[in-house]
């Protein structure tokens, strides 16, 4: 399957240097964020998206970050992480190459609302979980407030999105808990910018 180039955000220093530039407030609150990603991260995971390597830089030893920013990943380098260039629309998401790493996790933190073709996309990456034999695949996206404030989104994802595109149980993987972070509110998300949707998937007996 050929999937179409995902996303219209022009990735590079510009890009990189926009996340960065966080004061220590801002980075203070962004910690409470990523502690409410790692704790359903246990062992070594890879980071798709991994941008400046924030997550990366709390993960368990082994973890990847992938991203397709070149910048970035010399940035994240820098901080001593273990980061690769990926081309995923070039490679159809298949992600063969990583098969080699011992991976029990992935994240995929506020990437999918970037792509115009996210279920076709969530397919490849849950059938490389199956292949990889990962047991949890994080997705986190924004809420409509946050999703409305970057002109580079290109797909809403919520609950109603998600039951729509049949994407409870797919490719062995069964979403096990989704809710609203940090207020576990729907409709604080439609006044507040950084309330997220958080999807937890699990690894699951049934392979359909």
């Amino acid at each position: 399957m050929r999937l179409e180039e995902s996303s219209k955000t022009v990735y590079g220093k510009k890009y990189l240097d926009y996340q960065l530039k966080r004061g220590k407030l801002r980075k203070f609150v962004r910690g409470f964020y990523l502690r409410n990603y790692k704790k359903y991260l246990r062992g070594a995971t890879i980071d798709f998206g991994c941008g400046s390597g924030d997550l990366l830089a709390i993960l368990d030893r082994g973890s990847l970050g992938i991203e397709i920013n070149k910048e970035a990943v010399d940035y994240v380098r820098k901080r001593g992480l273990k980061a690769e260039l990926y081309r995923p629309v070039k490679d159809g998401y298949g992600m063969n190459r990583f098969l080699r790493d011992k991976l029990c996790n992935m994240s995929i933190c506020h990437v999918m609302e970037h792509l115009k073709n996210p279920v076709e996309v969530w397919r490849e990456i849950t059938e490389f979980g199956k292949k990889a034999d990962l047991k949890v695949i994080l997705m986190v996206v924004p809420g409509k407030k946050g999703f409305d404030s970057d002109k580079s989104h290109c797909t809403f994802i919520d609950m109603e999105f998600i039951k729509k595109h049949s994407m409870e149980k797919i490719n062995g993987f069964e979403l096990k808990r989704y809710y609203y972070f940090p207020i576990n509110m729907k409709w604080f998300g439609n006044i507040f910018t950084h309330n997220e949707t958080i999807f937890v998937y699990e690894k699951s007996n049934d392979r359909s």
